[in-house]
Formats: C-alpha cells, sequence, structure tokens
C-alpha cells in the first residue's frame, strides 16, 4: 500500500500572535513569552508505504500480523525559539512554523493463539527507526537528532481467561524503551503489568459487569511524557450497567 496526504495550516498554525506566562511545564520558565506564527506556511506532507500480512490459521486458532513500514513526513508544523526580534516584540518569542522533515521506518508484529474459546494468548512488538531533526525551543535553539522522541522498541502480552458463571480474569505487561518526546521530557524505559477480574450479572433484562482493576500492579513507578507525571499502581474497582 502507497498513500500520501496533505494538511494545510489550520487557523492557529498561521495566525497565532498571543502573549502569556512561562510555565515549567513547557520548559520555557521566562516571565513573558509571545507566540507568533511565521508567514508563508506551507502544506505538511505525509507520504505512507507498507506491506504487511495477515495469516488466520483456523485449525489452530492462530492469528499472525505482520507489517512493515515506511512513514515519511515533510515540512511539519512545530515551535522555535527566537531571541532579539526587531520591532515591537521584545519578549522571547516562540515562532510557529514548517521546521520538522522525518522518516519513520519500522515493522509490528501480532500473534493472537486462541487454543480453544475461553482462553486468549496475545503479544505485539513493535521496532521503530526515526531519521530526521527539529529545532529545539528551549535555549539555544539547535537541531536535535529526532531518534530518540519515539520509543524505538515497545512490546505487551496479554493473557485473559472466560470461566463459567460469566467471570473473567486477565493480565497484561507492557515493556517500552527509554524516549525523548517532543515537547515533553527525557523519561526511562518502563515495565508494567495491569491485572482485571471481570463478574458479569443479570438482573431481568438489565446486564452489568463489576471489574476490580489494579493498574502497574509490580508497582514500579514511572514517569508518563512530563517529568512530573508520576504513574504509581492505581486499584479500583468500576460497575457499568446495560439496559
Amino acid at each position: 500500500v502507497a498513500s500520501r496526504g496533505y494538511r494545510a495550516p489550520g487557523l492557529l498554525d498561521r495566525e497565532q500572535a498571543q502573549i502569556y506566562r512561562g510555565h515549567l511545564a513547557s520548559g520555557l520558565d521566562d516571565p513573558e513569552i509571545s507566540v507568533i506564527s511565521a508567514p508563508d506556511q506551507e502544506k505538511e506532507r505525509v507520504t505512507n508505504y507498507e506491506i504487511g500480512y495477515l495469516g488466520q490459521f483456523l485449525r489452530t486458532g492462530l492469528t499472525l500480523d505482520i507489517k512493515f513500514f515506511q512513514e515519511e513526513l515533510d515540512k511539519i508544523v512545530n515551535e522555535y525559539r527566537l531571541d532579539g526580534l526587531e520591532g515591537d516584540i521584545d519578549q522571547v518569542t516562540i515562532v510557529r512554523d514548517n521546521t520538522i522533515d522525518v522518516t519513520a521506518r519500522g515493522y509490528e508484529v501480532g500473534l493472537d493463539y486462541r487454543p480453544f474459546s475461553r482462553l486468549l494468548l496475545a503479544g505485539q512488538f513493535s521496532h521503530i527507526f526515526l531519521d530526521g531533526e527539529y529545532l529545539t525551543r528551549t535555549p539555544p535553539p539547535e537541531y536535535v537528532d529526532m531518534r530518540s522522541s519515539v520509543p524505538e522498541y515497545a512490546m505487551n502480552l496479554l493473557v485473559s481467561y472466560t470461566f463459567p458463571w460469566q467471570i473473567e480474569a486477565g493480565a497484561n505487561y507492557y515493556k517500552q524503551d527509554a524516549v525523548d518526546w517532543l515537547n515533553g521530557h527525557v523519561v526511562d524505559g518502563f515495565e508494567r503489568l495491569d491485572l482485571r477480574l471481570a463478574k458479569g450479572f443479570d438482573i431481568g433484562k438489565t446486564s452489568g459487569l463489576v471489574e476490580l482493576l489494579v493498574q502497574n500492579a509490580l508497582g514500579k513507578d514511572y514517569l508518563e511524557f512530563h517529568d512530573f507525571n508520576t504513574f504509581e499502581r492505581r486499584t479500583y474497582l468500576r460497575v457499568s450497567l446495560n439496559w
């Protein structure tokens, strides 16, 4: 499969002109910051090439999904910092312009296995390589390699079993590489285990589900996107009704 798409700059991309107070979350702690749009912005362009295989082996209950891809993103709108701008603006200035050209290459593999109807075993694995640069918005502005701005490796493993009496139990294990998020922060790789125990019920014409969920059951706190966003172990009960 080969495809190409375009996105014209939106109204905010083309016409932004604001002054706001800086915040540590943005990496810019200056007292006042101007945000403006560069003139004559061009259309963003995405070109995608993909080849894949989907195999369903009904006798064994196995489904295999493999995909190899290359995605080229050209003239993507992002922000960069500009100091000492001539004219009426004397604050630190953030400019929105076409500053990113990047190519993503990689593959994804998915495997589902149902040896019998009550049991599901599934796994996914991805490997993504980025080739490109972007202009940083923190001083001093410089072009930075984007290779680490997405997780190079990511995987998850799922097991789910349906017992009699509408009881379900499952576990999902995730593992991800370290990543330096674009417009975010550098976060370490992490592993996470989620657990689920559920019981369905019927009351007349009404059906419902009670679920006990434990997220990050391993108790290994990790960061998501920003260095102040810590994901800890979470346990909660969820009840849903359908009528």
